[in-house]
């Protein structure tokens, strides 16, 4: 298989892995990294973007946890398989500095 699931016969659980790959790609990694950027590293206080970043990246965070509520995984039946699109999110979700888990209430 490739990145956890065998796209020729598991089709559906393939497009998942692209599907959250493409949400990590395209959502997470650039909301956050401008979050990011105008909470910590601009060379001035911007309002707006400190509140529409932090916002959206709020709100992909929300996406992801309606995805993960009785889950472990995000892609494939069931409870899910550990997977690259797990594998893609997770530096995101949990290792960044500026976003811990359930930590945007503050700039």
């Amino acid at each position: 298989t490739i990145a956890g699931f065998d796209p020729a016969t598991e089709p559906e659980a393939w497009s998942e892995i692209q599907q959250w790959i493409f949400f990590a790609h395209g959502g997470v990694g650039p909301m956050q990294g401008l979050a990011n950027h105008f909470r910590r590293a601009a060379p001035e206080k911007i309002e707006h973007g400190i509140t529409r970043y932090t916002n959206e990246t709020k709100r992909l965070y929300s996406v992801l946890e309606s995805r993960l509520e009785g889950r472990e995984y995000l892609a494939g039946p069931g409870k899910g398989k550990y997977t690259i699109a797990d594998i893609n999110l997770w530096p995101w979700y949990a290792l960044s500095p500026s976003f811990p888990p359930h930590s945007l209430t503050s700039p």
